[in-house]
């Protein structure tokens, strides 16, 4: 599976591993049942043809990064293979720093993973079927999907000025699964670029990219650090929380 899937990336830039990882959660965990610890076997081999493929991917990227900026095929390699040996290392260091915060699957902590509960009910639908899941899920699913079908038809048959104006199913269904307060953020990250593109189009479109991808990679590395704060018991100075007023008191 990791050679289709370095091979597709090659070819469309599309790191295809969690269609890969979740083919190889129905075909074992259907085939293992409910009886036969279908759940875990699945979600198990679901992690391993992740792993695998989206690292054959990943050099795949870094042989065209390096084509494009002329650098040895070998050097490639080896940085490829010192990485991966040092992510062997460092990975099981980074998540057991993050787990033993005792907040990650918390629904409104840090660490949510909203993911989780995507991929287990997916080894649930395969290894017991649609009778394991809640009572109208099927007919929900279905009604939801023929909806995102007909509102993609509809932004690529309306004429532009209109189209634009049809929302996308996709970028509807991410609050779904990372939560309603994610929605802020992405406004105001449009709002930046918009902005940007007005005062200067020839900047924005050279720079919003690197701007984007700081911000991106400062936001992920603080997670360490966040994590060894959560460790330490330090909590922010200033906490504000919303609750009902019979219950908690109103707002405070």
């Amino acid at each position: 599976m990791a050679l289709p899937n370095a091979y597709g990336c090659g070819l469309v830039d599309w790191d295809g591993a969690a269609t890969f990882g979740k083919l190889a959660l129905f075909a074992f965990a259907g085939w293992a049942g409910k009886d036969g610890g279908g759940l875990i076997s699945g979600l198990g081999i679901c992690g391993v043809v992740l792993s695998c493929c989206s690292a054959a991917a990943v050099m795949m990227q870094g042989f065209r990064t390096g084509y494009i900026t002329t650098t040895s095929p070998r050097t490639m390699i080896a940085a490829q293979a010192i990485g991966a040996l040092m992510g062997c290392f460092l990975a099981p260091l980074a998540f057991f720093l993050i787990w033993s915060t005792g907040q990650v699957g918390i629904k409104e902590g840090p660490y949510s993973n909203p993911f989780g509960d995507v991929y287990r009910s997916m080894a649930v639908l395969g290894a017991e079927g649609f009778g394991a899941l809640p009572k109208h899920c099927a007919l929900l699913m279905g009604v939801l999907f023929a909806a995102s079908l007909a509102i993609c038809g509809a932004r690529d048959a309306l004429p532009r000025r209109y189209a634009r104006f049809v929302p996308s199913p996709m970028a509807m269904g991410i609050p779904f699964y990372l939560g309603a307060n994610n929605a802020l953020n992405f406004w105001l990250g449009a709002l930046i670029v918009h902005a940007w593109e007005w005062r200067d189009a020839a900047g924005a479109d050279a720079y919003a990219a690197v701007a984007g991808s700081g911000l991106l990679i400062g936001g992920g590395v603080f997670s360490l650090p966040a994590a060894i704060l959560a460790l330490a018991g330090a909590a922010p100075p200033v906490c504000m929380s919303f609750a009902p007023g019979a219950a908690k008191g109103g707002a405070r």
